[in-house]
């Protein structure tokens, strides 16, 4: 799910138009499941603005021609106008766009599959998972994510 952010949204797609009738399997129920769970999840880490609340977004600055953009866990807030306007005013002029901690807004963000990964890792950061290059999400961890 963090390494292919578009996967299981893209396989439950593809077991919808190829099924018959309007009974569905376990690998549907399965999929419709990870994905509810990944859209309520509560993030885990709080804000850096007022080292007060959890994070509910996480900001996104793009460049002039939108190829690029930057993203960090440093660029998330709660849901304080005051933590907002302080990430307006660090991206200097160019105003950063504000995502939901969910995760149907990793490919809102991008289509390119290499960017969604940067998403990702920043998610997994908030949500307290093992990031960075090389680091693997065990079975144990994940079970344990998507079972709270």
């Amino acid at each position: 799910m963090f390494n292919e952010p578009g996967f299981i949204p893209w396989q439950l797609n593809l077991i919808r138009k190829r099924k018959n009738g309007s009974n569905k399997n376990a690998l549907e129920k399965h999929l419709e499941w990870l994905i509810a769970k990944g859209e309520t999840r509560e993030p885990q880490m709080i804000c850096p603005q007022c080292n007060k609340e959890r994070v509910e977004y996480f900001s996104v600055r793009y460049s002039y021609d939108g190829r690029d953009f930057s993203i960090s866990p440093a660029y998330t807030c709660c849901d304080s106008a005051r933590c907002t306007e302080k990430l307006k005013a660090m991206a200097g002029g160019r105003g950063p766009h504000f995502f939901r901690i969910r995760w149907s807004s990793i490919t809102r963000v991008t289509t390119r599959k290499s960017d969604q990964k940067r998403v990702a890792d920043v998610f997994r950061h908030i949500f307290n998972l093992p990031y960075g290059k090389g680091s693997r999400l065990t079975a144990e961890k994940a079970f344990e994510f998507f079972s709270s």
